[in-house]
């Protein structure tokens, strides 16, 4: 449905939301083979995903294939413990309030979708 849709509105960007079941390989990878760069996915991240850091740049005339992925880093949750001291306040509009939340972002690599991805984690005083 979703390759469908795409073919129809042809130029425009490709936003998938999903639940934390669909944050893997099954579903991006036939519809970005499909549908290409226009493709994009916002899910909810399972809690024990480990991360991984981005791999270093290659040396000069260094020998061997290219690395996947950097160092572990742990799962989002281990993360989320390390990260809440650099996140940011921001004021949105959360169940009918202006609410303040904190949130930071990160650009890691996932093993399930075998890719840079963009993490958020939003933390709330109730959370």
């Amino acid at each position: 449905m979703l390759i469908a849709i795409a073919e129809h509105f042809s130029t425009a960007p490709i936003l998938t939301v999903t639940d934390s079941w669909f944050g893997n390989n099954g579903l991006w990878k036939p519809v970005y083979k499909a549908i290409g760069s226009r493709f994009n996915i916002l899910s909810r991240l399972r809690c024990n995903n480990v991360l991984y850091d981005r791999p270093e740049k290659r040396k000069p005339k260094q020998r061997g294939r290219n690395k996947k992925y950097g160092q572990r880093l742990g799962s989002a949750t281990d993360m989320a413990k390390t990260v809440q001291q650099k996140a940011r306040s921001y004021t949105v509009n959360l169940y009918g309030k202006q609410r303040e939340v904190r949130a930071y972002s990160r650009v890691v690599m996932l093993k399930t979708l075998k890719r840079p991805v963009q993490v958020v984690w939003v933390f709330r005083r109730t959370q």
